[in-house]
């Protein structure tokens, strides 16, 4: 079972450091407070207490039996601490409101029966019982002695850590922005927007991995430009020798060899108008020519062109009356492309290949399924992409020159539209086309 927490700091570097930091710190702090178990509490405090109780009995006998009120009191001024005691004479207190016997929770002297040393509430008290007098000395209160420094000391580690955590969390995040610009940039690229460059004025690490991703960015950009130019200058020469070559083979005779020559010529004339319409479509001088167009029409339309194909075309659901402001001659070349392949890539005796018209509030979806050999899942990345064929031998009798699907994914850009594929070898593939749905899909006609 996956966690969620765990998946994210999988995928995010800048939580990773953190929690090392954050780990690291947390062990600091352990190996803190066994240090302080250690050698406080088992090395300092035995000391302490040994000498708290030698000095209390020191004032105790100072004190005399029965205890001197005067001399307590001149103890009490010169040495700063507090006295009670309590015996036959009565019960005597340096101070009204001092801690009583008992209410006292101290540990036991380990080295002396009858006495108690140790820290509470009030500080470091000693109480000690001797014969039929009892004496309770406070050394120091509880703001003057070790366990508050020590409280207050891990107060101060606490804040101190808390702030650390929360400096790198930033300092971080600055630190690694780049590394968030630069994932946002390749996904960029990877969608096909390959003119992303990052601006950036750092030096360190991160700044000259950005750099080399804008040197990066513009070579795949020239690289591209180049090869499409390279297309289309080629495109544009072979046009008229095929001309003149087709003008020559229509003085030849019937025969084999002038529908084959034919045929190889028409196949290298669509494969160079798909290539110009590619071109075309990304100029600034073949844009659309957006009309309001019964794209229900327009699909009933097309489908009977391909009434006489095996093994048919047949309508599942079609919303009547949708219109879409496209370019109508590019929409037609896009769905003639797709259901030829459709038809072409199904088996005689298969199901007819399914149309189906859909509208939604904010979208207009066409699919069209068929019920062939499909497409396998590792070249499913690959089928927009110029000249790419699934079936690697480029046989005629398999398709074309790879051009088609990248010319209809071109049209659908350019409508603002999106193109999807699904398949699945030997079931079938389904494309979808998604149109934004501007209000525009009801008669415009209509009052």
């Amino acid at each position: 079972m996956k966690i969620p927490i765990l998946d994210k700091l999988r995928s995010y570097l800048f939580l990773k450091i953190l929690l090392i930091l954050g780990t690291a710190l947390f062990f600091t702090i352990i190996l803190v407070m066994v240090s302080h178990q250690i050698l406080i509490v088992h090395m300092v405090f035995p000391v302490q207490q040994r000498n708290s109780v030698n000095y209390a009995q020191y004032i105790i006998k100072s004190l005399g039996t029965p205890p001197d009120i005067q001399k307590a009191q001149e103890i009490v001024k010169n040495e700063k601490i507090q006295i009670r005691w309590s015996g036959p004479g009565g019960e005597w207190a340096s101070s009204k409101d001092l801690i009583g016997f008992q209410k006292l929770d101290i540990p036991a002297f380990p080295e002396e029966k009858g006495i108690y040393a140790g820290f509470n509430e009030t500080g470091l008290c000693i109480d000690i019982k001797k014969g039929e007098w009892r004496y309770l000395i406070i050394l120091h209160f509880k703001k003057e002695g070790i366990p508050y420094v020590v409280g207050v000391f891990a107060v101060i580690v606490l804040c101190s850590i808390t702030f650390i955590l929360t400096s790198i969390y930033f300092a971080m995040s600055w630190l690694l922005k780049p590394v968030r610009i630069l994932h946002d940039a390749v996904r960029q690229m990877g969608e096909g927007n390959i003119d992303v460059e990052i601006a950036t004025n750092r030096n360190d690490e991160l700044g000259k991995l950005t750099h080399s991703f804008n040197i990066m960015s513009r070579k795949v950009r020239e690289m591209l430009h180049a090869r499409e130019r390279l297309l289309q200058d080629v495109s544009h020469e072979l046009r008229s020798p095929l001309t003149r070559a087709r003008v020559a083979l229509e003085f030849l005779d019937e025969s084999n060899t002038k529908t084959s020559l034919m045929d190889d010529i028409h196949e290298m004339e669509t494969m160079i108008i798909e290539l110009l319409e590619t071109e075309r479509l990304k100029s600034q001088y073949g844009g659309l020519k957006l009309e309001n167009v019964n794209i229900s029409s327009m699909i009933q339309g097309l489908c009977s062109e391909f009434k006489n194909q095996e093994p048919g075309i047949k309508i599942v659901s079609m919303a009547e009356n949708i219109f879409l402001k496209i370019d109508p001659k590019r929409i037609q070349i896009l769905l003639r492309n797709l259901l030829d392949n459709a038809l072409r890539y199904s088996r005689i005796g298969d199901y007819p290949v399914e149309i189906s018209l859909r509208e939604k509030a904010n979208e207009i979806t066409i699919s069209i399924q068929d019920f062939g050999s499909g497409i396998p899942e590792q070249d499913l990345p690959y089928i927009f992409e110029p000249f790419y064929r699934v079936d690697k031998s480029r046989s005629k009798k398999t398709g074309g020159y790879g051009l088609g699907l990248s010319l209809c994914k071109r049209i659908m850009e350019a409508h603002q539209g999106d193109i999807e594929i699904t398949s699945k070898p030997n079931v079938g593939t389904t494309v979808f086309l998604k149109f934004k749905n501007t209000g525009a899909s009801s008669n415009p006609n209509k009052k």
